[in-house]
């Protein structure tokens, strides 16, 4: 027997076994599932929200005029002072025991 005579049915077999190995092309998948909602013109209040500083219309510089701890802070942030408001308390024991 020569080569030829056994690859010849070889090659046979195995050209028919890729033929019978084909597979089918897988099935497309389902449409995706859409959601449908009914459109409704109306104004719609705009908002703006934005970090910021504000600046008074006339800042002035305090000073205290004596060292100590404050006590108390005699104002809101943010409020309206007046001129001669109280701002602050100082703790005044250093200032009663010199005295």
């Amino acid at each position: 027997m020569n080569s030829r005579t056994i690859l010849a049915p070889a090659g046979l077999v195995l050209a028919l076994t890729l033929v019978a190995c084909k597979s089918e092309a897988p099935a497309p998948p389902p449409p995706p599932d859409v959601k449908v909602a009914e459109v409704l013109q109306r104004d719609v209040p705009v908002y703006v929200e934005a970090i910021g500083e504000t600046r008074g219309s006339t800042e002035i510089e305090i000073r205290a005029r004596v060292e100590g701890f404050i006590e108390s802070v005699d104002f809101e942030e943010g409020t309206f002072v007046r001129k001669g408001q109280l701002l602050y308390t100082i703790d005044p024991k250093p200032f009663e025991a010199t005295s």
